[in-house]
């Protein structure tokens, strides 16, 4: 009995490994040809993209081996690009497929939209540019992905025009969304002697010798409404024959081989953060109003500490803080007046109320110091008049500076030395019961600023000086000056 359930056990257990056994082949079979199909696809990949690579580059050595050749030919009203197949050597003509062409307008690189894309070229053709494009330059974007630029009247590989072609030096910063022609310049010795300046974009007649150019390493392209984008140097792009001893530095040196080139300085946008700390300087005010501020197309208020980024950066003082009061302590009765003066970062002073300045991208912090000039201040005066009679005609007020301010009323004047002048009244026989009174002058006979006597009709002086300095409260007190006795 014992035997037999032994024996039942044994044959189950190797039932159960027998099932085991089938069902890790089946898992096996199909993930050992996923691991096949992985390798496969991955050497697949692999291929299209060296594939890519190559006729990327094949491409390009065609056009600037003139198949095609590519000669923009702009002019104010009209224009076209021009596409010569002039190396027989290639057979039959390789076909160049363009998915944009886009125009220079105003900084910024724009579709041309007139056409319908894509464009195939695979014979010598033309194609008209629009009026609005005509005299700018061009980029031509092909479907692997080259960028061909072409100032006006101007080629890429052997085209031959009289007194066309030669050298062009541009500079881009090439974001992923766009690319930006900056403010930027070159200094060359490309026109023989000593090095000169040029801004960029420029063109040269020359197509032999041999020359040195050099780009800054940081530019920038600022937007209208203040945006800066700051391109550090990556490379430089060779579009058409010449030799050059490096295309990853700054300076270079180009050696022309009778044929048109394009030399473009490419630069990739900063993107490193640093901390801007913005003060802001007025004089005499116990405490500073802050003001707004543009920075880098955004607005602030300072002082305060604010994240931009390194390189380049717009500063812009608006219009309404050119002027501003600072409102801070009118509850006290004062106004302080201020205009802006000029701002400061490092060493460098910055009259405009409109600048660009430069932080290196390796510096984690920097100052702007915003200074204005206290033009004066305000003060919150109220004007008063006590007179013997009683209640003040209506015809008298006091005058400082000859500008003319009413009795019980307060006003906001501008602190410093006034010459007062405060009028009287004649007044006749207001008594009509007492005949005996006679007609009578009404004059200041006593000033008081703030409850000190400043003046009294017992000072004989031409002009009466007041100094206005803090707010507080002028009073003129009135007095019977003049008795008129009727003849």
């Amino acid at each position: 009995m014992v035997g037999q359930l032994l024996r039942k056990r044994g044959l189950s257990t190797a039932i159960a490994i027998l099932i085991l056994m089938v069902i890790i082949v089946s898992l096996a079979i199909p993930f050992l040809f996923y691991l096949q199909y992985m390798r496969q696809s991955s050497q697949v990949t692999g291929a299209i993209v060296s594939n890519y690579v190559t006729l990327k580059q094949l491409q390009y050595e065609a056009v600037v081996s003139g198949h095609p050749a590519i000669y923009y030919s702009a002019g104010t009203q009209k224009g076209s690009i021009i596409f010569e197949y002039t190396n027989g050597t290639f057979v039959p003509p390789i076909s160049l497929t363009i998915t944009g062409i886009l125009y220079f307008n105003n900084g910024v690189w724009q579709n041309i939209t007139t056409y319908k894309y894509p464009i195939v070229i695979n014979s010598s053709q033309s194609l008209q540019i629009p009026s609005y494009a005509s005299n700018n330059p061009i980029i031509i974007v092909t479907s692997l992905g080259n960028v061909f630029f072409l100032a006006p009247n101007t080629s890429i590989g052997p085209y031959s025009l009289g007194s066309k072609g030669g050298v062009e030096i541009l500079a881009q910063i090439t974001t992923q969304n766009n690319i930006y022609m900056p403010i930027a310049n070159v200094t060359t010795n490309i026109m023989g002697g000593k090095f000169k300046n040029y801004t960029l974009p420029v063109a040269f007649p020359n197509t032999t010798g041999t020359f040195q150019a050099k780009v800054p390493r940081y530019v920038y392209y600022e937007f209208p409404n203040g945006t800066v984008i700051t391109g550090q140097f990556h490379n430089w792009i060779i579009q058409g024959k010449a030799i050059v001893n490096s295309t990853q530095t700054e300076g270079i040196t180009v050696t022309l081989e009778g044929q048109s080139v394009v030399l473009i300085a490419n630069y990739t946008p900063v993107t490193t953060y640093i901390t801007l700390n913005v003060q802001v300087v007025e004089p005499n005010a116990p405490q500073v109003q802050p003001i707004s501020v543009q920075i880098d197309g955004k607005t602030y208020q300072v002082p305060s500490t604010v994240r931009v980024l390194a390189g380049f950066v717009s500063v812009i003082i608006p219009q309404g803080y050119l002027k501003f009061n600072n409102t801070l302590q009118k509850s006290k009765g004062y106004i302080y007046t201020y205009e802006y003066n000029y701002s400061v970062v490092g060493n460098t002073k910055y009259v405009s109320p409109s600048f660009v300045f430069f932080v290196n991208p390796q510096t984690s912090s920097v100052t702007l110091t915003i200074y204005y000039t206290e033009e004066g201040y305000y003060v919150y005066v109220n004007i008063v008049a006590i007179v013997a009679t009683g209640q003040v005609p209506p015809n008298m007020n006091f005058i400082l500076n000859e500008t003319v301010y009413n009795y019980g009323q307060s006003y906001w004047i501008l602190a410093g030395k006034y010459i007062a002048d405060p009028t009287g009244e004649f007044v006749n026989n207001p008594f009509l019961l007492y005949p005996i009174v006679q007609p009578y002058f009404i004059g200041p006979v006593n000033i008081y600023y703030n409850n000190v006597l400043i003046w009294s009709d017992t000072e004989y002086t031409t002009q009466i000086i007041i100094n206005i300095t803090q707010p507080g409260t002028i009073t003129v007190q009135y007095g019977v000056e003049y008795y008129y006795q009727q003849l």
